[in-house]
């Protein structure tokens, strides 16, 4: 009784579910929409990032058992801290990857934006970012490495149109956003003033003929999750 209930609610709230379910999502290879990644002091340098789907990033709303889940409309996915810093007399440069893996129930296309804007040591061009959305194995979008300059009071940003991305009904999709910092020295630190975003803004999505279909997919992902 309590999943037909849960299955009329789904197909109730089908146009929702078009722009914002996803399911048995993965960060950093973890299982969860939202997860932390540190490297402690002892190396050369020192770093720590909050990835998350924005609707459960830290101070949002608590995610529930899944594997579907509820995300925010339009779907970002959310560097929500980020900070690195050099703390040996010079780095030659490290990176990090925030890798989102999920899969997308119904099928629709998005335009995609980046946004990221942060702090670091003025007048500094060693910061740089990409993103790679993956889907089902083919590129989406791969940018190359952006330059993230610092002006003279140290600050940093950008937003970029990434183009349109679209999949099919069950897609894997990853989002895989990065930083980079080549050359620092001891202290110099980057950091986030807001968080960065990679935003898909649905453009399109299946006629409503196909929500029984899409339902039963999702109602069976529920019961997958009840014999685990």
């Amino acid at each position: 009784m309590k999943l037909l209930l849960t299955f009329a609610i789904l197909l109730g709230n089908f146009s929702l579910l078009q722009a914002t379910a996803i399911s048995n999502p993965l960060i950093y290879g973890n299982p969860g929409v939202s997860a932390s990644f540190s490297i402690p002091p002892g190396g050369p340098f020192a770093l720590s990032a909050t990835t998350c789907f924005v609707a459960f990033c830290p101070g949002e709303g608590a995610p529930g058992p899944g594997p579907v889940y509820v995300v925010s409309d339009p779907l970002t996915s959310r560097i929500a801290r980020f900070v690195s810093v050099c703390i040996v007399d010079s780095c030659l440069g490290y990176g990090f990857n925030s890798n989102s893996n999920f899969v997308l129930p119904v099928a629709g296309s998005a335009d995609v934006m980046l946004h990221v804007h942060g702090i670091g040591p003025p007048n500094n061009n060693s910061l740089t970012t990409g993103v790679l959305i993956v889907i089902d194995g083919v590129n989406g979008i791969a940018t190359p490495q952006l330059p993230l300059s610092t002006d003279s009071l140290g600050n940093f940003g950008l937003d970029l149109d990434l183009g349109t991305v679209s999949w099919a009904a069950g897609a894997n999709v990853l989002i895989d956003p990065n930083l980079f910092t080549g050359s620092t020295t001891f202290g110099q630190r980057f950091t986030l003033t807001s968080p960065y975003d990679v935003v898909l803004t649905i453009v399109a999505t299946p006629e409503p003929a196909t929500s029984l279909a899409v339902g039963s997919a999702l109602l069976l992902l529920l019961l997958a999750r009840r014999r685990i």
